[in-house]
């Protein structure tokens, strides 16, 4: 059983239910002192049993489907720069989130090329030439729409 802290029956969706805009806002971080980026390897030959290795594939579908198929519904975006951070943040609350922030980004913090996952050229010709060997419910589906993620043109 559990109970509330805090109400947020009177609360904009935007603000969430714990009151973090009471908290004092800090300075820009310095950001000279990060390493510089380095895309992700689930790949681990000097390690054959590390966990990573198995995860290989996984993140190959999960990379997909996050890049897959987009809709084709262009919704209307707030020009005010505050009215977009709260339809952020609200879907974020609506997507069970505990806590959501938004700030600025810069363009000298964008990469400068995209990364690509190398595990999903072979997840795609895998996924062309293997039949399907498990008999669980929904596995049809769930591979038709991988299929159709992976054919889907760059968003």
């Amino acid at each position: 059983m559990s109970f509330r802290f805090f109400s947020d029956k009177n609360r904009s969706v935007h603000l969430g239910p714990y009151p973090l805009e009471r908290f004092a806002r800090g300075g820009q971080p310095d950001l000279s002192t990060l390493a510089p980026f380095e895309p992700m390897s689930f790949h681990r030959p000097e390690d054959p049993q590390n966990l990573v290795n198995a995860m290989d594939d996984y993140q190959a579908m999960m990379d997909v489907i996050r890049d897959g198929v987009v809709n084709p519904t262009q919704s209307t975006i707030p020009e005010d720069g505050t009215a977009r951070a709260e339809h952020l943040k609200s879907f974020g609350y609506f997507s069970d989130a505990a806590m959501v922030g938004a700030g600025k980004l810069h363009d000298d913090v964008r990469l400068k090329t995209p990364v690509t996952n190398p595990a999903i050229d072979r997840l795609a010709e895998a996924l062309r030439t293997r039949q399907t060997k498990t008999l669980a419910s929904g596995i049809d589906m769930i591979m038709a729409d991988l299929k159709e993620s992976i054919e889907a043109p760059p968003a």
